[in-house]
C-alpha cells in the first residue's frame, strides 16, 4: 500500500474507533450516559470494564492518529505555521495513549489520584492543541481559493473544539459535559478524516 493510501487508512481507522469505541463502551457500561459522562469515564480506574476499554480502545486510537500524523506528513509538504498547526494535532494522539496509561478516577472529577491530574492534562493538551492546531493550520495552509470551503470548515472545527473545552470545564454544565466531549470529539477526528481524504493528493 503507498503511502497516500496507507495515511488515509490510518485517519479512517483512528476516526472509526473513536466513534465505536465510546458507542459500545456505553453499552456495557452500566449507567453510562452519553449526554452526562465523559467518554474517559468508560477507562475509569478500577472499574469491570476499565483496563479493557484503556487498552483496547484509547491506546489504539491513539496510536493510530499518531500513526496517521507522521504517514501523511511528508505529502503535505508543510512549511512555516502550517507545519506547527499540523503537529500540535499530535496532541489528539498522545492524550489518548497517555489517557490508557492514566485512567481517570471513577467519576473523572476535577481533581484527585495522581494518575487523574495526569489525565486531566492529557485532556486539557487534546482540546487546546487539537484546537489551536486547527485555526492556525486551517488559516496559514492553504495558498488558493480552491480550498475556501474546506479551509472554512478546518477553522469552524477548531472553534468547536476550543468551544467544548471551555464547556467541559464549566461545572454549571455539567449535565451536558458528556454531549459537549462529543461535540469537541467529531470536531477532531471529523478533521483528520478531512485532511486526509481531502488534502493529500490521490496516486495518479
Amino acid at each position: 500500500m503507498d503511502r497516500a493510501n496507507t495515511a488515509k487508512t490510518l485517519a479512517t481507522a483512528a476516526a472509526c474507533l473513536a466513534v465505536v469505541v465510546p458507542l459500545i463502551g456505553g453499552v456495557i457500561v452500566p449507567g453510562h450516559s452519553h449526554v452526562v459522562n465523559f467518554i474517559s469515564e468508560l477507562g475509569a480506574a478500577g472499574t469491570q470494564w476499565g483496563a479493557v476499554v484503556s487498552w483496547a480502545g484509547f491506546l489504539p486510537i491513539g496510536v493510530l492518529t499518531l500513526g496517521f500524523l507522521i504517514v501523511a506528513a511528508p505529502l503535505l509538504r508543510l512549511q512555516g505555521a502550517a507545519k506547527v498547526g499540523y503537529w500540535l494535532l499530535s496532541f489528539i494522539g498522545i492524550a489518548y495513549v497517555g489517557s490508557a496509561f492514566a485512567p481517570c478516577d471513577l467519576g473523572c472529577p476535577v481533581s484527585g489520584s495522581p494518575t487523574q491530574l495526569a489525565h486531566n492534562l492529557m485532556g486539557l493538551m487534546e482540546y487546546l492543541g487539537g484546537g489551536i492546531g486547527l485555526l492556525v493550520f486551517s488559516t496559514s495552509y492553504f495558498k488558493d481559493s480552491n480550498h475556501d470551503m474546506l479551509q472554512s470548515v478546518l477553522f469552524f472545527a477548531g472553534v468547536i473544539v476550543l468551544a467544548a473545552l471551555t464547556g467541559i470545564t464549566m461545572q454549571t454544565l455539567s449535565a451536558w459535559h458528556g454531549l459537549i466531549q462529543w461535540v469537541g470529539e467529531v470536531g477532531l477526528f471529523g478533521s483528520v478524516v478531512l485532511i486526509a481524504w481531502r488534502i493529500i493528493p490521490t496516486p495518479g
